[in-house]
């Protein structure tokens, strides 16, 4: 469902939702078969398929533009859309609240209700089955090291051997070379004939 107020089965190019004319719309997620959007003034809307109530609104009918979903959340700054049908939509309002509607663990609830839930992260990860999150991981960057720095130096601690070249250490991990190389395959797995220099990283 595009919100364009008529069922369509493919639209090939971007088209205007004319219902949302002239809001800003600061958020937008999208589930299986709906959508959540979240304006600056936190106002929620969404549309869609509706039969297991993730639209928020009374019934199961298809939602085809555009609804504002119950104002009795209060002004609302995050939402989280349902991707499979054992997962409920939420959201959570300028006081820390949380509300849920959708499929929570077999009910359908239609109309946003208040948990006690901490986050949209907790509904997630209590609520839905399986278990899931619902936005992207990301990096908590409280560290001065890249991503690289970090990868270099973890992979250097967990080593399980150093080759020293030259004078220059080089850390491996046994199993990788094991997995990668004949060589070293048949050198670790069986009685070790090359002649290289290995000492235990200790």
């Amino acid at each position: 469902m595009l919100g364009l107020g008529f069922a369509i089965d493919c639209q090939p190019s971007p088209c205007f939702i004319t219902a949302l004319d002239g809001v800003y719309i600061s958020q937008i997620v999208c589930g299986s078969y709906h959508t959540l959007a979240l304006s600056d003034t936190g106002v929620m809307y969404a549309w869609g398929i509706n039969d297991f109530s993730q639209i928020g609104v009374e019934g199961t009918a298809v939602v085809t533009k555009p609804t504002v979903i119950s104002s009795a959340v209060g002004r609302v700054k995050d939402i989280a859309a349902s991707c499979i049908q054992n997962h409920p939509c939420a959201d959570v309002n300028d006081k820390n609240q949380v509300f849920m509607w959708g499929r929570c663990r077999g009910q359908l609830i239609s109309c946003p209700k208040l948990t006690s839930f901490s986050s949209l992260d907790e509904v997630c990860a209590t609520v839905a089955y399986p278990a899931n999150t619902f936005r992207t991981l990301r990096l908590n960057q409280t560290s001065d090291y890249s991503i690289n720095d970090s990868l270099k130096l973890s992979f250097e601690e967990t080593a399980d051997f150093v080759f020293v070249v030259e004078g220059k250490k080089i850390h491996v991990h046994k199993a990788i070379l094991i997995m990668r190389s004949e060589v070293f395959r048949r050198s670790f797995l069986g009685d070790w004939k090359e002649k290289y220099t290995l000492r235990k990283n200790c």
